[in-house]
């Protein structure tokens, strides 16, 4: 990658270009460490002399109308991370809920998450696992506190008072003794050239007030307002519209398409409309100017289908399989006799089983991928942007570093945005017709294409002794691990690694 292409995606990476006016930025690694801006605290003034701004790296950063900037290093899918990450930054930076504007952050290696004590270690840019809360609960408040002790340093030193005679409220930094005042907008540059703390003092829980306090969703008037912008509403200049058919067994190819009907179909020759219908791995693909042309001129399109990898398979016969399986497993816990207890009248039995279930979220699979020489640019309602990377990337033959994933509002996600094969689509769209691609999965293709839970089996056994107590208890569940025997059947929606 060129020199000002990794400058262009560096600068675009934190906020988009939605930075105005002076501003304090504060980094912080999920590991916990603080550290000045841009790589030092020259940096940080010498962008604040000449710009009144600071080069912003990772989260906070504190504007000279004393609004906060959030970036989100999560994506938010309604499980409420705005919500959470806008809380902890308030509490310690002494800030109102409502003056903090959130937004994601994109595809680069500075947000990769790092784990935290007892949160599992996934070193890349993702949402899931139900960690995002105990990842950030620690960190993220410590960046917060940060920031609020340099804007109390630099409001001291103005002053000449001591930093501990200074106390931060509402965006404020009051001196009490002397009834001075100041805003944070007006101690952002002062602040630049404060010593970043290390160990910034962090409150204790009987002080909170807003942790445990706070519950309206920060984004929650926007999306009943319609104004919330989710991957299904993004457009970019010169954009297509493309869906996908996909076969009607899982993993099934296209053998042989007749597409005559739908290029001859009322409306579409000579007017903007359709163009393009192609197979390809995942199907055929329509694309038109408009998604409805599109869907029209799919529903024209005949189809001879290859065998899928599933073909005949069904619950019924996976419950057969399941029941019948003697396997003895992995003993994740045992204690005592419990085969003993069990041989008695006093035993019950039960079987319990779930099917393959689809995520099902209300907003299916989109993604838009714009191709320009050998760089990618991508906006998607996803869970692990770095999957987005590598995905795209070894798709179109690229390299990951040139591959810039913008992070939308997701309406659902619930793990299966985990993977990258409708950007993958997207992209290989985009590379035959030569135009960015807006792809959107039709609510069926999303149901019977998608990436399942899958099913299990429990076969539970119990004794009761005679005085009521649980006397034996005996579990043995049976299921699929979630990725490793599927990553065959994901064909391209997983990276290489």
């Amino acid at each position: 990658m060129s020199a000002a292409r990794r400058e262009e995606l560096t600068r675009r990476g934190f906020l988009g270009g939605a930075l105005a006016g002076g501003a304090l930025c504060l980094g912080v690694s999920l590991a916990g460490g603080a550290s000045g801006c841009g790589g030092g605290q020259r940096r940080m003034i010498r962008r604040a002399d000449q710009t009144g701004e600071l080069s912003p790296n990772m989260y906070i950063t504190v504007k000279r109308d004393g609004r906060v900037a959030l970036a989100l290093g999560k994506v938010e899918m309604g499980q409420g991370v705005a919500t959470c990450y806008s809380t902890l930054v308030a509490e310690e930076l002494e800030v109102p809920v409502d003056h903090i504007d959130t937004t994601f952050a994109d595809s680069l290696p500075e947000f990769r998450t790092s784990g935290a004590e007892g949160v599992p270690l996934f070193r890349i840019h993702a949402t899931g696992g139900s960690t995002s809360t105990a990842e950030a609960y620690v960190p993220l408040r410590r960046a917060a506190a940060a920031a609020r002790e340099m804007l109390v340093a630099a409001a001291a030193r103005r002053w000449g008072v001591r930093a501990a005679d200074c106390t931060a409220l509402a965006g404020r930094v009051l001196h009490r003794a002397s009834g001075r005042a100041a805003g944070y907008g007006s101690l952002t540059t002062g602040a630049a050239r404060e010593e970043v703390p290390e160990e910034p003092r962090l409150k204790r829980p009987g002080e909170f007030r807003v942790i445990g306090v706070h519950s309206r969703r920060v984004d929650a008037r926007a999306k009943v307002l319609g104004q919330t912008r989710f991957g299904i509403d993004t457009a970019v200049p010169g954009m297509v519209r493309a869906l996908v058919i996909h076969g009607p067994v899982y993993g099934a190819e296209p053998v042989r398409v007749r597409a005559g009907a739908a290029r001859r179909s009322p409306g579409v020759p000579g007017l903007p409309g359709l163009i393009d219908v192609f197979p390809f791995r995942w199907g055929v693909a329509v694309v038109a100017e408009k998604y409805w042309q599109a869907l029209r001129a799919a529903r024209l399109v005949e189809v001879e289908w290859g065998k899928g990898m599933v073909e005949g398979l069904s619950t019924a016969e996976l419950q057969r399989a399941a029941r019948a399986y003697r396997g003895a497993g992995l003993a994740v816990r045992s204690e005592g006799d419990a085969a003993a207890a069990l041989d008695g009248p006093e035993s019950l039995a039960a079987v319990y089983e779930v099917p393959y279930l689809a995520h099902a979220p209300m907003e299916p699979q989109n993604c838009i991928v714009a191709l320009r020489g050998d760089t990618a640019e991508v906006w998607a309602p996803c869970q692990v942007p770095t999957v987005i990377q590598e995905a795209v990337a070894g798709a179109v033959g690229i390299a990951s570093g040139d591959v810039l994933v913008h992070t939308t509002f997701a309406g659902g996600g619930f793990g299966r945005r985990l993977l990258g094969d409708v950007a993958v689509q997207a992209a290989l769209i985009a590379r035959r017709v030569g135009r960015p691609v807006q792809l959107i999965w039709s609510r069926e293709s999303d149901m019977g294409q998608g990436f399942y839970r899958p099913a299990a089996t429990a076969f539970l056994r119990g004794a009761v002794a005679r005085d009521g107590r649980v006397a034996a208890l005996s579990c043995h569940s049976l299921s699929q691990p979630i990725t490793p025997h599927q990553l065959e059947s994901l064909r391209g929606g997983q990276p290489a690694w």
